[in-house]
């Protein structure tokens, strides 16, 4: 056995999803990280649905379920919508549910600045909550047989190293794991491969992304912002920037090469996303043989 390779459909958006399927196959990839909004069209035709994956060989290995976790007023309504998805979910046979906090504009336009997003940030007893919150859904998506998992991300109240270990202290790790995007840890200023080794046990799954620090550095001595990273072209192909995907995947190897999932994201409008999709699936293949 050997590990399982994936790719973010997030970065296609509303294309019609038979020829995104087709690129997710075309390229090589096993499965597929869908959003929530590439499911909920098609509650009433899941057979035909389900036949677009069948008929490529590809699973949907997770889904991502952003939501207000951290409202108190809101949480009722999020676990009613999630019951619905779960269930959804579970009849095409996902693996993995992966939550997140939504994003909000003025959290993007500091993403990586960790003193201007202080203000936006939530404080360590709002966290606490979140986390007691968290351990409620896992605990639903559990009965549909997902595997549960919260993930860092830029512009949302989720995106430090220190946010995350408050999290992870007021979780239940039988309940919820972490999915950690390694590009969004890099630009937070993270160094994730020190994350992997200290939530090793809990990480569900990797979201690749490679980032050219080079542009990280030239965007943040100017002030700008991640969308601006971003259009310079600071997410890269795997390989071509400074991931070192090497160190970053060594303490969850085993696990990996077990059948574990490997998600690449390829986020970024500098290359197509099709073209940044093969490349990466090709310098997997090569330089990992994966």
């Amino acid at each position: 056995m050997t590990a399982r390779i994936a790719l973010t459909l997030a970065p296609w958006g509303a294309e019609p999803l038979p020829l995104v399927l087709d690129v997710v196959a075309g390229a090589g990839y096993d499965g597929a990280l869908v959003e929530e909004s590439h499911v909920l069209p098609w509650t009433d035709e899941l057979s035909r649905y389900r036949d677009w994956w069948d008929e490529r060989e590809v699973r949907i290995a997770a889904c991502h379920l952003p939501g207000l976790w951290q409202e108190p007023t809101q949480l009722k309504d999020e676990l009613e919508r999630l019951r619905r998805t779960a269930e959804l979910l579970a009849e095409l046979e996902c693996e993995h549910a992966v939550l997140s906090l939504p994003i909000r504009r003025e959290l993007v336009l500091v993403a990586g600045y960790q003193n201007l997003r202080q203000p936006f940030a939530l404080t360590e007893g709002k966290l606490q909550y979140l986390g007691e919150a968290l351990n409620v859904v896992s605990e639903v998506l559990l009965d549909f047989g997902l595997t549960p998992s919260i993930r860092n991300r830029l512009g949302t109240q989720l995106e430090t190293a220190d946010e995350l270990h408050i999290l992870m202290d007021a979780t239940e790790p039988e309940l919820i794991s972490l999915t950690l995007d390694i590009g969004q840890a890099m630009v937070a200023g993270t160094r994730p491969e020190v994350l992997v080794r200290q939530y090793a046990s809990r990480i569900a799954l990797l979201l690749y992304k490679d980032v050219d620090l080079t542009i990280l550095k030239e965007t943040r001595d100017e002030l700008y912002d991640y969308d601006e990273f971003l259009q310079r072209g600071g997410i890269v192909p795997l390989g071509q920037g400074h991931l070192d995907l090497t160190q970053v995947s060594l303490p969850l190897m085993s696990r990996l090469m077990d059948g574990g999932w490997l998600v690449v994201d390829p986020q970024g409008p500098e290359r197509a996303p099709v073209e940044s999709a093969e490349t990466s699936r090709e310098y997997l293949h090569e330089h990992f043989e994966l």
